[in-house]
């Protein structure tokens, strides 16, 4: 999957850039994304089944909690 083109010069650090926004979101809830991405290359189910699946489930987690919190408190979720 292909998001953004950057030169070999730029590489490093705009893979940097995206690791670290992916690192401050909930893992649970990137793992869930991570899983329905992957579900079309095991052709069991679509990744928007998987995602329907994950998403009633990601509202049980404590991730959801804090990130609702901090969203009304105006602040960065701790994960």
């Amino acid at each position: 999957m292909i998001n953004e083109v950057v030169t070999a010069d730029e590489l490093l650090d705009r893979s940097v850039s995206v690791l670290q926004r992916i690192f401050s979101r909930s893992s649970t809830a990137v793992a869930a994304a991570i899983d329905a991405v992957n579900a079309f290359d095991y052709g069991k189910r679509t990744g928007y089944e998987v995602e329907i699946a994950h998403f009633s489930n990601l509202f049980l987690t404590a991730d959801f909690k804090e990130g609702v919190d901090a969203f009304l408190k105006k602040r960065k979720p701790n994960f």
